[in-house]
């Protein structure tokens, strides 16, 4: 059955190479695209599950972010899994790039917190959640009817949070719906840093990736006589 995939965004993609990772995707005939230009993802969000309601020929809904490169086959990886809402596994664009999953949910000051999902040596497959976000996100038909409008909203944890995704996934819930992340579908997340030229104690020079001035990662430098191809700057 032919589905929708649906692209909240600003009037800019972040990232060039996100297109080709998008346009590479393998889907079933007849599925169509939508693109939501919007200020806020949550509106952008709310107007595509909108449009793909307003096609009942269609049988799912798939989310992408332009921070995102997918695999070629994520569509009908998610799609043979056949429950209700399914994501991929990516990592946070921010150190310590923690997973973009959640496995519980509790409440504090009065307000809903969602623990992260920590990786565990070995885990693969398909596995539940108490939330997902919505970067690589595959949902069926009946869930966004079941699921009332709006569907994206923000301010669940704290007011001022981009949150939008626990708020969907508490809907999902309480629509008795449940949450799955395929651990095998694994989603490139794209940041920017900065690479800063640093010499080690010890004299030997790395490159360090930066993200604001505490936060850097240290690699070893090329050297002369290093088998280094040359790719980009």
């Amino acid at each position: 059955m032919a589905g929708m995939i649906g692209l909240p965004c600003s009037e800019l993609a972040r990232y060039s190479d996100f297109l080709p990772s998008l346009v590479g995707l393998q889907k079933p005939p007849g599925t169509v695209f939508m693109k939501a230009t919007s200020l806020g993802p949550a509106n952008g969000l709310n107007g595509i599950a909108r449009a793909f309601l307003a096609q009942p020929e269609l049988g799912w809904l798939f989310l992408t972010n332009d921070d995102n490169l997918y695999p070629p086959d994520t569509i009908p990886r998610l799609l043979a899994h056949g429950v209700d809402v399914v994501s991929g596994l990516y990592f946070g664009r921010i150190q310590p790039f923690e997973p973009i999953l959640f496995d519980s949910v509790e409440m504090k000051d009065g307000k809903k917190w969602y623990n992260r999902h920590l990786m565990r040596p070995g885990e693969r497959g398909l596995i539940r959640a108490a939330a997902v976000g919505d970067g690589c996100l595959l949902v069926q038909r009946r869930v966004m009817e079941a699921t009332p409008d709006p569907w994206w909203e923000y301010g669940e944890t704290l007011t001022d949070a981009c949150d939008h995704d626990v708020v969907f996934s508490r809907k999902v819930r309480e629509a008795g719906f449940g949450l799955w992340c395929d651990l095998d579908v694994r989603v490139d997340h794209i940041t920017t840093m900065a690479v800063r030229p640093a010499r080690a104690e010890d004299g030997s020079w790395q490159v360090h990736l930066c993200q604001g001035e505490n936060r850097k990662i240290a690699l070893p430098a090329a050297h002369k006589g290093d088998n280094v191809t040359k790719q980009g700057g």
